[in-house]
């Protein structure tokens, strides 16, 4: 009997380091790895909407990440591309920007 309690034992401590393996592994994959990058990144885009809409080139310059990236990052920060030039990106109207 006492092999029984063993092999049970073995088994409850595998399955929580399993589970608590996949919890960590999730977690992490969740943080930034570069964190100062992403707040300046913000902060940059931040300013550049402040200024009114822009091409979304600029904000990619800018940044210096992929378009797709840039576009995450914008509406992240509260701005919306444009429904007559999906080119032109920033705050929408209702944030007081001037984008329709």
């Amino acid at each position: 009997m006492a092999d029984g309690a063993w092999v049970v034992l073995g088994v409850a401590i595998g399955s929580a380091g399993s589970i608590i393996t996949t919890w960590l592994n999730a977690w992490l994959s969740r943080q930034s790895q570069f964190p100062t990058y992403e707040r300046t990144a913000n902060k940059r885009l931040t300013e550049l909407l402040k200024e009114g809409p822009q091409k979304l080139g600029v904000f990619v310059n800018v940044v210096g990440m992929s378009p797709e990236e840039t576009k995450q990052y914008l509406v992240c920060l509260g701005a919306c591309g444009s429904k007559t030039d999906g080119d032109v990106w920033g705050y929408p109207r209702e944030y007081g920007g001037r984008i329709r």
